[in-house]
């Protein structure tokens, strides 16, 4: 199945696009979301660990399963004040 992973902040502008299209196995989650990432995009991986993902406008754990041709928001840490 395939994932829409729409990226933000320093995560876009390090992959140099606004998104990614990612493949996984039926059934997969956002756990595997996350390491097909760090798999696929190595420049990310720093930044997955804490990263958040969200579906549907809400923030989603890592056994949250994903549709196929879902849209899934990938929200990098932030700093500031």
């Amino acid at each position: 199945m395939k994932v829409i992973v729409k990226l933000f902040a320093g995560m876009a502008e390090t992959y140099g696009k606004p998104s990614v299209e990612i493949e996984l196995p039926p059934g997969g989650t956002v756990g595997d979301l996350r390491r097909r990432i760090v798999e696929r995009i190595a420049v990310l991986s720093p930044l997955m660990s804490q990263t958040l993902f969200a579906a549907d406008a809400d923030y989603v754990g890592d056994d949250f399963p994903l549709s196929d041709g879902g849209e899934v928001a990938c929200i990098p840490p932030v700093s500031g004040g």
